[in-house]
């Protein structure tokens, strides 16, 4: 997603907050990841929970150079 694309991101926070009030467990989780990353805006850990199937996940700080998957 683009975050400069503010369409894209009003849509996004108009998703959050129904399923946040459609489920009180994923609202408390959504609470705590940005409580989290405000606190920590270069958190070094990402989770990963219940039934996900997950592909590949990177995070990388700043890089100089090529980088190959």
């Amino acid at each position: 997603m683009d975050p400069e694309n503010e369409s894209a991101l009003q849509d996004l926070s108009r998703e959050l907050q129904e399923r946040a009030r459609a489920d009180e467990a994923f609202a408390s989780l959504l609470a705590e990841i940005v409580r989290v990353s405000r606190e920590n805006p270069r958190a070094d850990h990402i989770t990963v929970e219940g039934q996900a199937q997950v592909g590949k996940i990177v995070s990388m700080g700043n890089v100089q150079g090529n980088v190959t998957f």
